[in-house]
């Protein structure tokens, strides 16, 4: 089954251009993540949406509390 692209999205769905006000705002929501750490992380790992995904996963396993 192919997956259904997002019509509110244009852009590159593999690459974040942190100079565009609207891929920051859509990959925020779509990575659970504020506009801050959407930034820090494509200045960490670059801006492959990928290598994004994944920094953010480490870093929010990072910040759980271990029971």
């Amino acid at each position: 089954m192919q997956k259904q692209r997002n019509v509110f999205y244009g852009g590159d769905e593999q690459h974040i251009d942190l100079f565009m006000d609207y891929e920051v705002t859509y990959w925020s929501y779509e990575l659970n993540c504020t506009e801050e750490e959407l930034k820090q992380a494509v200045s960490v790992v670059g801006n492959t949406v990928r290598e994004i995904r994944a920094y953010l996963e480490e870093m929010q396993a990072d910040h759980i509390p271990q029971v």
